[in-house]
């Protein structure tokens, strides 16, 4: 962060051209705000002044080093090294050029599935002599430690072996290393499902309320399979649901029907920081069969049918309805090196909204089928609904 009280009194102090960025920049690294600094040196190499000014180029090289850009700090190096006036200049530069070519590699950090994003836990496992090749290491962990980073990443390190979320890998000087995270590796305290695919399994109860074309309905069993895939920080999702319907018809008992099917997407998000237990919400929509809706009926041939209407006889069509829905799924999982397993509960909230047929054919009993016809304007109907289902997954 730019110190706003401290900056505006040096810049009328020194003035805004080369000079007084200079003079700005190396106060602030004698106060060790590195920040401020190389927004100051670059202020002043931006400078026709200090375009080709070796001290500035090298002083922005150390400022970015200390910073943690290993690659920013390589080139402003080589530059103080290309515009060097004398002697002790080129050899200062050329020094630090070859200290970070003989002391750096890179570590090339990958997952199964690119754009995944996750906590990196860096954790030296060899000995460093050089101070400042130590406080490289414990401000690299500090920034990982701060924030997810987005997979594939470099990784630059001092030479010597790390162990990155428990997986061993060394440095080598002037090279790249590859470190593919699987399983439990993704993250350094359990894997995070989001970063993984999965699938889920569910069985449970559902009920709607709410309307009067589903106010014979009585809860029901409901049974769902999800396949989740990772796209960035979020869970994208096809979903495959049953749910038999089970209803009192008029004529009393209990009816059922097993073509309640729905095809859906969904879009979620884990949650972070929920310690053992992982947190995900999410938002999506299906579309599929909808039975048993209660439409009464006139008689007559055509039988004239309405969901408002009063009638003499009740019929049981299937409709088609669309179900947005809301969910918030919560479990626990056991960790293998390459997959994740989990136990836990959903519960949905949703809302059908549907819509019946003009026309079809209905029967009672072994009686013959008779024809009936939907009124104009009494075909939509739309209710509230909720279900709760135990849900097994399994991510890899």
């Amino acid at each position: 962060m730019i110190h706003s009280l401290l900056l505006p009194c040096l810049a009328l102090a020194a003035g805004e051209g080369y000079a007084g960025h200079m003079d700005n920049a190396r106060l602030f690294i004698r106060k060790a705000y590195l920040e401020d600094a190389e927004l100051e040196l670059e202020a002043a190499v931006a400078n026709p002044e200090g375009r080709l000014d070796p001290e500035a180029w090298f002083l922005l090289a150390k400022v970015r080093f200390e910073r943690g850009d290993l690659a920013g700090a390589r080139d402003a190096a080589g530059r103080a090294h290309t515009y060097s006036r004398d002697e002790a200049q080129l050899l200062e530069a050329s020094s630090f050029s070859r200290f970070l070519d003989q002391n750096f590699g890179e570590v090339r950090i990958r997952s199964r599935w690119e754009g995944l994003q996750v906590h990196l836990d860096l954790e030296l496992a060899s000995l460093l002599f050089d101070p400042a090749l130590k406080q490289w290491v414990e401000s690299a962990r500090a920034r990982l430690a701060a924030d997810r980073v987005m997979l594939p990443v470099n990784l630059p390190l001092p030479v010597g072996s790390y162990r990155i979320n428990g997986e061993e890998v060394t440095v080598v000087a002037g090279a790249t290393t590859a470190l593919e995270l699987r399983g439990g590796a993704l993250s350094a305290k359990g894997i995070p499902t989001a970063q993984l695919a999965q699938g889920e399994l569910g069985v449970g109860l559902s009920h709607w309320f709410g309307h009067r074309a589903v106010g014979h309905f009585i809860p029901s069993p409901a049974m769902h399979a999800a396949y989740s895939l990772p796209v960035s920080a979020l869970i994208a999702g096809l979903t495959l649901d049953w749910s038999p319907r089970l209803y009192q018809p008029a004529s009393g008992g209990v009816s059922a029907s097993a073509a309640g099917w729905a095809l859906g997407l969904r879009l979620g998000r884990e949650l972070e920081h929920t310690g053992a237990v992982r947190l995900r919400i999410s938002g999506g929509v299906r579309g599929g069969t909808f039975p048993g809706v209660e439409v009464s009926c006139l008689s007559g041939d055509p039988s004239r049918c309405s969901l408002d209407a009063p009638g003499d006889l009740m019929i049981y069509p299937m409709s088609w309805a669309w179900i947005p829905t809301g969910e918030l799924s919560i479990d626990t999982a056991r960790h293998r090196r390459t997959t994740s397993a989990g136990l836990g509960v959903k519960v949905l909230g949703e809302v059908a909204i549907g819509s019946l047929p003009s026309e079809g054919e209905a029967a009672f009993a072994r009686e013959a089928p008779f024809t009936f016809q939907v009124l104009e304007g009494s075909r939509l109907w739309a209710a509230p609904g909720i279900r709760f289902l135990f849900n097994a997954t399994l991510a890899f």
